[in-house]
């Protein structure tokens, strides 16, 4: 009898277990690229890793999630079953399966009250005129978020239509509320602001935060007077060659502060080392780093 239930027992430790989470994540992306079935699919199926990494990797499993993928300019939304599976013990990579679900009516009205809502916010913020009180330059926003942040207070609450950018930022923070159960933001929320500078340069704004109370931008990529692109990556400032035939000396010497604000100095005296930049009467500047 003994043997017997030592036996038993071997056995019941060689199954493996399988491990199970349960279907409690939910998930939002915004996908704007997404226009097709097979593409708001294919977002979903692109969070089975994130899904499937609460599971252990010695042991079979199955953990699921719920993803809703969204379009607003295009009026597009799904609602997908995620569900990611290892079935044995030897760390096999995860099968990432995929079921479409179907929304409430509530859920579907309220998802093209948000996609009008922020198509209204798109356009309301598609250009926005910033006075030199808050910023002069685009070039001003690069490695100083308070900038930013100051630009972002002021098309919130003091542009021309700040009324109607508040009110739209409440209605939608409503709509998403009532869509997924959470106000917070999608992912790759595809929501930007374009502003416009005194000295003719223009910067794009995304989307991080928003509320009925307050909007929050981060800097993506902006452009000068003289078509020079506005990075806020420090390397781009070590080589190229950039006009300033409109800005001059002033368009230079923002462009010289920006990369100091990245950690990059510049100097224009033409013979030290390091980063230097050095320009033409007609001021085409070129930029060099020696190592």
């Amino acid at each position: 009898m003994k043997v017997a239930k030592r036996l038993l027992a071997l056995l019941f430790l060689s199954i493996p277990i399988f491990a199970n989470a349960s279907t409690t994540t939910v998930y939002q992306v915004d996908c704007e690229s997404c226009i097709s079935t097979s593409a708001l699919a294919s977002m979903a199926r692109s969070y089975g890793s994130t899904i499937g990494s609460v599971l252990p990797s010695t042991r079979p499993g199955s953990a699921s999630g719920t993803v809703y993928v969204f379009n607003y300019s295009e009026g597009l939304s799904a609602k997908y079953l995620v569900t990611a599976e290892r079935e044995d013990t030897t760390g096999s990579p995860l099968e990432i399966f995929t079921s479409l679900e179907s929304m409430t009516s509530a859920q579907t009205e309220s998802f093209e009250k948000a996609s009008d809502t922020y198509n209204t916010m798109s356009s309301l913020l598609s250009s926005v005129e910033i006075p030199s009180s808050v910023a002069n330059s685009g070039y001003e926003l690069v490695g100083a978020q308070y900038k930013v942040n100051k630009v972002g207070d002021y098309i919130f609450s003091n542009s021309t239509n700040a009324q109607r950018i508040e009110t739209s930022a409440a209605n939608l923070t409503n709509y998403l509320l009532s869509v997924v159960g959470s106000g917070s933001l999608p992912d790759n929320f595809g929501l930007e602001a374009t502003a416009v500078f005194p000295d003719g340069s223009t910067v794009t704004l995304a989307v991080v935060s928003l509320s009925a109370t307050s909007i929050e931008f981060k800097f993506v990529r902006g452009r000068d007077a003289d078509d020079n692109t506005i990075s806020a990556t420090a390397s781009d400032y070590l080589s190229g060659s950039y006009s300033f035939a409109s800005s001059g000396s002033t368009g230079v010497q923002e462009y010289i502060d920006a990369a100091a604000r990245l950690g990059i100095t510049i100097t224009d005296d033409g013979t030290s080392t390091g980063t230097t930049m050095t320009c033409t009467t007609d001021n085409i500047c070129t930029v060099t780093t020696q190592k």
